[in-house]
């Protein structure tokens, strides 16, 4: 937690992510973050047992439910992935930009979950392989 904790602020990533997403959103996708990067997997049905067990992000570090998380992903719009990816890329040079492409076949069996997670994943990476 401490280790993401300091990456998250070293990147701004919590400021990004709360201009985007708002202060709760925010905690919630750091925390989902976190629970992929520790766990290696990204199952949502076993969030809850991570979350009961593990320090979180979200304010009053408040457990949800798989079904919550379901619903708060579908409610992510396109307008907030795109100002988070736009907030991030405006800071760093080409090479270090993140762009999101998919096939068509994976267009329809994805969420906006694994397009902001797949993001964060790939922020977190790049922070830990440079720093450490």
């Amino acid at each position: 937690y401490m280790i993401i904790d300091k990456a998250a602020k070293d990147l701004e990533l919590d400021t990004k992510l709360q201009d985007s997403f708002g202060a709760k959103a925010a905690g919630i996708m750091l925390d989902l973050a976190a629970y992929s990067i520790i766990t290696e997997g990204n199952a949502a049905q076993y969030y809850p047992d991570y979350a009961y067990n593990h320090p979180l992000f979200t304010p009053d570090m408040k457990c949800y439910s798989d079904s919550f998380l379901s619903d708060f992903l579908r409610s992510i719009k396109e307008n907030q992935r795109q100002d988070f990816l736009d907030q991030w890329n405006a800071d760093r040079c080409k090479r270090e930009r993140i762009y999101i492409s998919y096939d068509t076949w994976y267009i329809f069996n994805t969420t906006s979950f694994l397009i902001v997670n797949q993001s964060l994943f790939v922020i977190f990476y790049k922070y830990f392989v440079t720093f450490y």
